[in-house]
C-alpha cells in the first residue's frame, strides 16, 4: 500500500515538472505580433510592399515576404523574394517579380530570435497601378523643338500629341520610349507657333494617365529681307573701316614725323622783293680749305 503511494507520487511530480516544463517552452515561443498596416503602393508599375515595424520592445526584428500567383495556387506553394527574406527594412520591392494581368497573394511575417509572427496577407493585381501625367519640358531651336520626359519607366510610353496653332484640326502622335527621350521633332516652319501635350501608357495593362496641360513654344522667325546681308556682309564692313582707320592713323603719324625731323625751311623775305624771281648760283671756293664756305650770288632775272 505505501509503495503504491509512493509510485503515485512519483508519477504526480513527473507529469507536473513536465507540464512546467512544456509551460516554459510554449512561452518561449510566443509568436510576435502582426506587421501592421500592410500596403502595396504601385505608381507607373513600380510595386512596393510597406508595413509598420513592431514597437521598439521587441528588439532588433526583421522581415520576410513571399508572393503566391495563379501558378503557385495550383501547387499550394509560395515563392521567397529573395531581397526581402531576414531584413530590418520595413519595404520591399516587388516590380521585377508581379507580371501584368495575374492576381497576387502576398505576405509579409516578422522575426526575431527564433520567434515568428503569423502572416500579414495582401492580395493584388497590377492593374490597380496608378499612371501619373508624365513631366514634360519643351525647349524651341532654330531648326527643331526638343521635347524631354523626366523618368521614364522600362514598362512605361509616353504618347505625344502636337500641332501647330490654329491648325488644331492636323493633330501628329509619336509614342516615345526610354531609348528615344529626349525627342526632337524637325520639319517645321520658321516663326510658327506649335503646342505639345502628352500622356502616360501602361502597355501591359492598356491604362493610360491623364493628359498634360498644353505646352506652345514660338520658334524664331527668319527676320526682315536685309537682315541677313547685313549679318553676311557686317564683318567686312568693319574689317575695311578698321583698316581704313589704321591707314589714316599711319599717314598722320607719318607726316607728324616728317615735320618733326625733315622739316623744310622757307626762303627770306629779303630774297623775294617786287615779285621779281631770282636766279640763285651757288660757286663753291677750294675745298681744301680748312673751312669750307658757299659763296652765294644773287642774280636779277634781267641779268641772267
Amino acid at each position: 500500500m505505501v509503495l503504491r503511494r509512493k509510485t503515485l507520487v512519483a508519477v504526480t511530480l513527473s507529469s507536473l515538472h513536465l507540464l512546467l516544463l512544456i509551460t516554459h517552452t510554449v512561452a518561449g515561443l510566443e509568436k510576435l505580433p502582426l506587421p501592421r498596416d500592410v500596403v502595396l503602393e504601385s505608381i507607373n508599375m513600380k510595386h512596393l510592399l510597406q508595413w509598420s515595424p513592431l514597437p521598439l520592445s521587441y528588439g532588433r526584428v526583421n522581415y520576410s515576404v513571399v508572393y503566391q500567383g495563379e501558378f503557385e495556387l495550383m501547387f499550394d506553394s509560395w515563392v521567397d523574394i529573395l531581397e526581402c527574406q531576414h531584413v530590418a527594412l520595413t519595404v520591399c520591392d516587388m516590380s521585377e517579380d508581379i507580371i501584368a494581368g495575374i492576381e497576387y497573394s502576398i505576405r509579409v511575417r516578422a522575426e526575431h530570435d527564433g520567434r515568428t509572427s503569423d502572416w500579414a496577407t495582401k492580395r493584388f493585381t497590377s492593374s490597380e497601378t496608378t499612371v501619373t501625367k508624365p513631366k514634360m519640358s519643351v525647349i524651341a531651336r532654330r531648326e527643331s523643338i526638343q521635347v524631354a520626359f523626366e523618368e521614364v519607366p522600362r514598362s512605361i510610353i509616353f504618347i505625344l500629341y502636337y500641332w501647330k496653332k490654329r491648325e488644331e484640326s492636323q493633330v501628329f502622335q509619336k509614342s516615345i520610349t526610354s531609348e528615344e527621350n529626349p525627342f526632337n521633332v524637325f520639319n517645321i516652319e520658321e516663326g510658327a507657333t506649335y503646342c505639345f501635350s502628352a500622356k502616360a501608357l501602361a502597355v501591359n495593362i492598356n491604362k493610360t494617365s491623364n493628359s498634360t496641360d498644353s505646352h506652345c513654344v514660338s520658334l524664331p522667325g527668319s527676320g526682315p529681307p536685309w537682315l541677313m546681308p547685313m549679318v553676311v556682309c557686317g564683318p567686312f564692313v568693319l574689317v575695311a573701316g578698321l583698316l581704313l582707320l589704321l591707314l589714316c592713323c599711319l599717314w598722320r603719324l607719318y607726316s607728324l614725323l616728317q615735320y618733326t625731323f625733315c622739316s623744310k625751311e622757307s626762303l627770306p623775305d629779303t630774297l623775294w622783293q617786287d615779285s621779281k624771281v631770282y636766279r640763285v648760283q651757288v660757286q663753291q671756293e677750294d675745298r681744301g680749305r680748312s673751312e669750307v664756305c658757299d659763296v652765294l650770288q644773287v642774280l636779277y632775272s634781267e641779268e641772267v
